[in-house]
């Protein structure tokens, strides 16, 4: 079991590719099954911690107060780091912890991380990565004993293969990892490779669990029905009225491509964010009963 164990939070990006969504929440807190995402991480973690902490850039303001309420440490980055400058930004704050957790927040499984984490018998020279074959880009390639040797462009994607896995965006890391990281503007992957050349290792630990990267309308709608399903939540809908305007709905340009559409709708609700959303095929007007709708009405204070 680690000990002296911190949690990264990386919230700081902006969504770009599910705006206009994320022109109004920061995507660690959209909504799945009534929660936002990055409180089902909490809610996940039943291991003591160090601290906890969270690097904030767009709408810094909601995360921050989302940061407060939940006990978290808030880094503000006046410009975004990348997921490699983030860590060396926040490493001052980490010197007395043996081992860091760094969870992308915009990461949705069913991963039993306190179980993981409490078998886990880490090494001081090893860093620890969660990786899956049933999703993802398949670009960390590791020896027969797990450890990983080369990531692979991620264009054109990789052959799969059994000793191929795709990152689960979830890593544990130990300081003297943390302390190769400059605290400007840069992508992790290259620290990899230089921790490798160090004498460090990074060992694999797949998992076959379900997750999904929230990174797209198509991600986030098949993130929403499958825990709907699975967790077999008792929600509805509201379809909203004339009077409320709907601000999300992306123009799918074939069928195929977007099969289900997203309604962020605004209700004025003083000190909400907005409120509900549904998931619809936009293809099926004969689907007109509730069971056409998967969605969830979801406010938080501010």
């Amino acid at each position: 079991m680690i000990s002296n164990l911190g949690l990264f939070l990386l919230c700081a990006g902006q969504g770009s590719r599910l705006a206009p969504l994320t022109h109004r929440i920061p995507k660690p807190l959209l909504p799945l099954n009534n929660k936002p995402l990055a409180n089902r991480i909490l809610e996940g973690l039943k291991l003591p911690l160090v601290g906890k902490w969270a690097n904030i850039h767009h709408l810094s303001d909601q995360l921050k107060t989302w940061c407060l309420k939940e006990q978290i440490h808030s880094l503000y980055e006046p410009v975004l780091l990348g997921s490699g400058g983030c860590i060396g930004y926040g490493a001052p704050a980490w010197k007395k912890l043996d081992h860091l957790l760094i969870h992308n927040a915009d990461i949705a499984h069913f991963f039993p991380l306190t179980q993981i984490l409490s078998e886990l018998k880490p090494q001081t020279d090893t860093l620890y990565l969660l990786a899956s074959q049933s999703r993802g880009i398949q670009n960390l390639e590791c020896d027969p004993s797990g450890l990983l040797q080369k990531v692979l462009p991620r264009l054109p994607a990789p052959t799969p293969s059994s000793l191929r896995f795709a990152f689960c965006g979830i890593a544990i890391v130990p300081l003297n990892f943390v302390s190769l990281l400059p605290a400007y503007p840069c992508d992790i992957k290259p620290y990899w490779k230089k921790y490798i050349e160090q004498g460090g290792k990074i060992q694999i630990i797949p998992r076959p669990e379900l997750w999904f990267d929230i990174g797209t309308p198509l991600e986030y709608a098949q993130c929403l029905r499958t825990f709907h399903k699975l967790e077999s939540i008792s929600t509805h809908a509201n379809i909203p009225s004339p009077n409320e305007k709907a601000i999300f709905m992306p123009a799918a340009n074939t069928p195929s491509e977007f099969p289900e559409c997203l309604n962020l709708c605004n209700y004025p609700l003083q000190n909400k964010l907005p409120g509900s959303i549904i998931l619809e095929p936009p293809q099926s007007p004969a689907l007109l009963g509730p069971q056409r709708l998967i969605g969830q009405n979801f406010y938080w204070p501010l």
